[in-house]
């Protein structure tokens, strides 16, 4: 298992920063493994729902620490879960907005005759 981080790199490095799990000296069962974030692009080709995986892993991860006050630079691992939980959800919603609408149809070249005149007009109906 292994753990690089260079900003401006690829998709896992897009996928570190925005979960903000770029820190190599990090602990590693509180951190992603390159090989968990090519696993979540194999899963979810869209990047932002991979990131979103991988986020929901991260929280997971945190989930299962235990609470305490260790000194001045504690982590509260139910907090950091709570906000990967919500970069998670930030995400998916993002993804959902890079949607294509087509309406098939409906343009002019699809069908020329769809819009020509008089051809919602009804005789009973004097126009």
């Amino acid at each position: 298992m292994s753990f690089t981080y260079s900003p401006g790199g690829g998709s896992g490095d897009r996928i570190r920063f925005w979960s903000g799990d770029t820190n190599p000296d990090a602990v590693g069962r509180l951190r992603l493994e390159n090989e968990e974030i090519d696993d979540a692009l194999v899963l979810e080709p869209n990047e932002l729902m991979a990131g979103a995986t991988c986020c929901d892993a991260l929280a997971a991860k945190f989930a299962r620490e235990p609470e305490g006050n260790a000194g001045p630079h504690a982590i509260r691992p139910s907090s950091r879960a709570s906000e990967l939980r919500t970069i998670a959800a930030r995400l998916r919603q993002r993804a959902a907005g890079q949607g294509v609408v087509f309406a098939g149809g409906l343009a002019t070249e699809d069908n020329p005759r769809a819009f020509e005149p008089g051809k919602l007009s009804h005789p009973e109906a004097g126009s």
